[in-house]
């Protein structure tokens, strides 16, 4: 990839702030099931979190075994899973699980649970799986499952280059997602990292892929204040490693020149421009997917087709 530098973060540790912080979101325990459908006559509280929890002890079963590394990513679904895990270590059920993880999120989140964290350096390079959360999940034309991260603002921005260096590293890709982020076609807006070495280089790049865009998508940069225009306003975000994110905001589903290309050669496009450190399309990159449904969780090879869920339209997300 044009621009990027080899990596070899040193994620683990994790400030006592984060930890911290995460602590006062969570001050009031959660209810068990029982409870949650006794104080709602009998339904659950919350179908949508029951679901993901189901989803992720089926992955735990499917996929997690003893003494592997495993890479976290980041969002509510591996949130779920890195609960699962910590549980099932703690119960004797599982030994020596390692993780690395993929942000600060996925890091802190961990810590909190007691999943012991190791770095992508001290694992030798490699990781056995790497389970990522998906804002939006689809098929490409050939059956290959495709994906993107990064796309929400909130509640931190993403580290997209450290997600991509982990799933390289992983044996096996697994992505996680809730039906609702099956949809036919992905779109809306893409995240790009780019390089940021002084004040406006970023505009380079994006003006490279303004043209490769044009007309099928405009781009903003992403600023860390609301409301602000495309170039981000008088606070405009760069990450701690010196990048800038720019989203590339389609107006209908990805394209390019007017066409429902396939997302590898998206990528490859994004990829081609010089200062692009990483971005959130991750195509031909998932070996396998679980998608928590209301029937329970399911599972899907590359190669397999996935329904469309209720994110745009079909009925996956109410089976």
């Amino acid at each position: 990839m044009a621009g990027t530098r080899a990596l070899c973060f040193r994620s683990a540790a994790v400030s006592a702030r984060q930890v911290a912080q995460l602590q006062q979101c969570r001050r009031q325990p959660r209810p068990s099931v029982a409870a949650a459908a006794a104080a709602s006559g009998g339904a659950p509280a919350d179908p949508a979190e029951e679901r993901m929890r189901a989803a992720a002890a089926f992955a735990a079963d499917t996929f997690v075994r003893d003494e592997i590394t495993i890479g976290l990513g980041t969002g509510q679904p591996v949130n779920a899973l890195i609960e699962e895990v910590a549980s099932r270590l703690s119960a004797g059920k599982l030994r020596a699980v390692r993780a690395v993880p993929a942000s600060d999120v996925a890091a802190a989140e961990a810590a909190l649970h007691g999943v012991p964290l190791t770095t992508l350096e001290e694992a030798g390079g490699r990781l056995d799986f790497f389970f990522e959360a998906a804002d939006e999940l689809s098929n490409d034309a050939e059956g290959s499952l495709a994906f993107m991260i990064g796309c929400a603002q909130q509640p931190t921005q993403p580290q997209l280059h450290r997600a991509r260096a982990l799933a390289a590293a992983a044996t096996t890709n697994v992505v996680l997602a809730d039906a609702t982020a099956v949809v036919p076609r992905l779109g809306g807006s893409l995240p790009v990292a780019v390089e940021w070495p002084q004040e406006e280089a970023w505009e380079d790049s994006g003006e490279l892929l303004d043209d490769i865009f044009l007309g099928d998508a405009e781009l903003w940069r992403r600023s860390t204040e609301e409301g602000v225009g495309p170039r981000g306003g008088d606070a405009p975000y760069v990450s701690p490693e010196g990048h800038a994110l720019i989203d590339i905001r389609f107006y209908e589903g990805l394209k390019l020149l007017g066409e429902d290309a396939d997302y590898g050669s998206i990528a490859r496009e994004i990829e081609s421009v010089e200062g692009v450190v990483a971005h959130g399309l991750m195509a031909n990159v998932a070996a396998a997917a679980v998608v928590a449904t209301a029937a329970g969780p399911r599972l899907v090879w590359r190669g397999e087709q996935l329904a469309a869920g209720a994110g745009r339209g079909g009925s996956l997300g109410e089976a």
